[in-house]
């Protein structure tokens, strides 16, 4: 792939947003290559940069792009505003995302268009869903936890609560509260995914930790759901489900994913492990069971994506976590927006892999060939200017 002119930098390119601390070994990461390749090979000038990257005017962004016959070689430098914004950046802080939405804010102003939205929280997907006839069954009772009485409450009646932040993700932050013998438990991992187990000897002490816990974050109390089985704990299943080449809802993948021993989430960046869905719930549930279950499953995978575009506007892919009990019952846990590829890679379904990586890439180029909004910003090529100023890094 060779530069293209300018003009085409204008029309063809996909900008990936990442956060500074990724970007900084982005040439190292196999991931960005195999972007950046499916690209080209589409014709698309791909290119990766992080908000700090976004000049104050949003009329060029500094980041990398692969150097043209030269594997491993990137060249960074100054590019025009991506007509395309795939946002897989993961913010870790207020201020981060503080610079993520002005960013996103400057780029659109120059006539970027996102790849995909956000789906506003989990509150905020959850009331999505529940709009839906069809999957309201299977969306967990949630409210904002907001005071110590509900709480208290949802314990006296079940025993336990589970508390998750509304933006969190890799279940960091997430816990399980619950009541035993005269004392209070908490359980979960912290902000840093570290596992940790305290006990309280009344309540006001545990209302008092969880405030200091939760500070600054908001957080969704809902049921404790029973999501484990004997002999294998906790457990939930995650399907992959991204628009293709002609901008169609596709499933591209699903596995089950185990929580490490003691752990109250599955998720694998906890510790945990990854097994194939049917091979799993089959000796889990038996094989009718188990069929049952795929079948319910794949079809609220198909009905979930639309749902959440009526209510958030357009989708790219989402990871889908599902909730199974010991009864075979169904609960949708979770969608996310910005899915990782990891389980895929864990259980060696490598087409599967490829198809997630590139799938972004294809439905980008098929966003391309639609009537988007004209730029707002067509640079001239001018001798020595900051669009032209790139030099080569190499992996």
């Amino acid at each position: 792939m060779s530069l293209l002119p300018l003009d085409d930098y204008g029309t063809r390119s996909v900008g990936i947003m990442t956060c500074d601390r990724d970007l900084a070994q982005g040439p190292k990461q196999a991931w960005f290559a195999t972007l950046a390749a499916c690209g080209g090979e589409l014709g698309l000038l791909v290119y990766f940069f992080a908000p700090a990257g976004v000049a104050p005017d949003g009329r060029s962004v500094r980041g990398f792009a692969a150097a043209p016959g030269k594997p491993g070689a990137w060249r960074q430098g100054d590019f025009p505003p991506p007509r395309v914004i795939y946002d897989r950046s993961f913010c870790r802080s207020g201020e981060e995302r503080r610079r993520q939405r002005e960013a996103l804010a400057l780029l659109s102003e120059r006539g970027a268009v996102p790849l995909s939205r956000g789906v506003g929280g989990k509150l905020a997907m959850r009331r999505a869903l529940a709009a839906d006839p069809a999957l309201a069954p299977y969306v967990p009772p949630a409210a904002p936890l907001e005071s110590a009485r509900p709480l208290l409450r949802l314990l006296e009646e079940r025993g336990s609560a589970f508390l998750k932040p509304d933006a969190g993700m890799q279940g960091c932050g997430a816990l399980r509260v619950a009541a035993s013998g005269g004392s209070w438990r908490a359980e979960g991992r912290d902000a840093g995914n570290r596992p940790f187990r305290l006990i309280f000897h009344d309540f006001p002490a545990l209302w008092r930790w969880l405030r200091r816990f939760t500070a600054g974050r908001r957080y969704v109390l809902q049921p404790y759901l029973p999501l484990a089985l004997p002999g294998i704990g906790a457990f939930d299943v995650r399907a992959l489900v991204q628009k293709d080449g002609g901008g169609r809802w596709r499933l591209v993948g699903e596995a089950v994913r185990i929580g490490a021993a003691g752990s109250v989430t599955a998720n694998v960046h906890g510790g945990g492990t990854a097994a194939p869905l049917r091979e799993f719930l089959r000796g889990a549930f038996g094989d009718d069971r188990a069929e049952r279950i795929v079948r319910r499953l794949r079809g609220l995978a198909q009905r979930i994506p639309p749902a959440l575009e009526a209510s958030c506007g357009r989708l790219a892919e989402l990871g889908l976590d599902f909730g199974v009990e010991e009864s075979g019952r169904l609960w949708i846990v979770e969608a996310n927006p910005k899915p990782g590829r990891t389980v895929l890679r864990m259980l060696g379904d490598e087409a599967a892999y490829a198809a997630a990586t590139t799938n972004p890439m294809r439905y980008a180029n098929h966003l391309l060939r639609l009537k988007l909004p004209k730029p707002v910003l067509h640079l001239p090529i001018v001798p020595g200017s900051r669009a032209q100023n790139v030099q080569e890094v190499t992996s």
